[in-house]
């Protein structure tokens, strides 16, 4: 079916959901986010037309939750027996979706991780969008999903050391479409590879649902552990640049993202154990 053809299937059996759900969220998001920076972007966006809708999702359109842009907003759709069977995945997903309403457009017009989106079909920032909004819809509702039950974990986890290495201001005001000073910063502190680490967050998002929802093949699978790894090389060797003023930094990055099993996937423990005998 085209993409019309799904949405006008949708139509056919969607079901209507009382829009306090929707609402609680979107109310949650802004004070999330007001708490932290300006949201005059966000408050043009939070009055957007968003009706959440139960529908064969899965069968229709192949997911379990979708945000569908439709002319002055988007409808939100869930899988409903997904919905029935799965209470907290859904709400931290329909979190998710109503944060990419409320942050994720400019004028109207779609963004990712505040850059403006041409509508060509690719982005270079999509995979580190995505991440940070798993992240901050994890930080809103309380709920922290682990390896198996998100596809977005790994990159997920990667933004959380890049909070703690940034600051939560500079990751938020980007995403919600303030400024570009997280770029400007991490390109200051990396000599210019932002965009590297934007295309490898990419890749691994794109690899990570093909995991999670087909069967990846022998090759596709060892270019994602490579990927990975290059990601976590990367992300270790700028914690150790950046520790050296920072005696504090190993276990803020551990208490950030109480995950045990991820933590020693960066190989910090030498690090670990200069700074605890300093």
């Amino acid at each position: 079916m085209t993409i019309e053809e799904k949405y006008q299937e949708l139509v056919k059996y969607r079901k209507i959901q009382p829009n306090n759900i929707l609402i609680e969220k979107q109310r949650n998001a802004w004070e999330y986010f007001r708490r932290i920076t300006n949201v005059s972007n966000i408050e043009k966006n939070i009055d957007s037309n968003s009706p959440l809708y139960y529908a064969p999702l899965r069968k229709i359109h192949g997911s379990r939750m979708v945000s569908w842009p439709v002319q002055g907003g988007a409808e939100i759709y869930v899988d409903e027996e997904f919905a029935i069977d799965n209470e907290e995945l859904v709400r931290v997903q329909l979190q998710h979706e109503i944060l990419h309403n409320l942050a994720n457009r400019i004028n109207g017009k779609q963004s990712f991780f505040g850059y403006e989106y041409d509508g060509s079909g690719k982005s270079n920032y999509i995979g580190l969008n995505e991440a940070t909004t798993q992240m901050i819809s994890e930080d809103i509702t309380g709920v922290r999903l682990d390896e198996e039950t998100d596809y977005l974990y790994f990159v997920k986890n990667i933004m959380r050391v890049m909070k703690v290495l940034f600051g939560e201001e500079l990751i938020v005001d980007q995403y919600i479409n303030n400024n570009f000073n997280f770029t400007n910063t991490f390109n200051e502190k990396t000599s210019c590879k932002f965009e590297p680490f934007a295309l490898l967050m990419n890749e691994i998002y794109y690899l990570s649902i093909d995991q999670k929802y087909n069967s990846l093949s022998n090759g596709k699978s060892e270019k994602l552990m490579k990927k990975e790894q290059s990601l976590l090389d990367f992300t270790s060797s700028l914690i150790k640049q950046l520790s050296k003023d920072n005696k504090d930094l190993i276990k803020d990055i551990s208490n950030e993202l109480q995950d045990d099993s991820f933590f020693k996937r960066l190989n910090l423990q030498t690090l670990e154990k200069t700074q605890s005998n300093q």
